[in-house]
């Protein structure tokens, strides 16, 4: 009897912070399109979250996920995937609103030639961080 308690009180917990927007990365799922970013000669500078920017890394920028969170990008084109964690911001193309994440290199070379620029996927958040990761962290 305890623990049919302790499984209605999680699936309870589960259930209100689902409503608030903490454990529903399914409604975070977009389709877009998606370009690259590099820090040319300026290896290490700092991303929006703190985090140095390291063109090998599996990272990305997106304009409002938190910092973080784990998305699975997806070339619509190729169904090519990788795993990407938000450390920054953008993409900041004011007229291009099409543009819904910006990959580092290494990201972007897993899902196509980094000489297409831009291509179409799919985001679906894997794991959406709830709580903020803090500043000047190591990846």
């Amino acid at each position: 009897m305890r623990c049919f308690r302790c499984l209605v009180l999680f699936v309870s917990l589960a259930v209100a912070l689902g409503e608030q927007g903490y454990c529903s990365p399914s409604s975070h799922a977009k389709s877009g399109y998606a370009s690259w970013y590099s820090t040319d000669d300026q290896e290490g500078t700092k991303t929006a979250s703190g985090v140095p920017l390291d063109d090998e890394k599996m990272t990305a920028a997106h304009p409002s996920l938190p910092f973080g969170s784990l998305v699975r990008v997806t070339n619509l084109e190729t169904s090519q995937t990788v795993v990407v964690e938000i450390i920054d911001r953008g993409p900041y193309v004011r007229k291009k609103r099409w543009r819904v994440i910006d990959l580092t290199q290494a990201a972007f070379e897993k899902i196509a030639p980094l000489e297409r620029g831009v291509v179409p996927i799919r985001i679906e958040v894997i794991v959406y961080a709830a709580i903020p990761k803090t500043r000047n962290r190591q990846i």
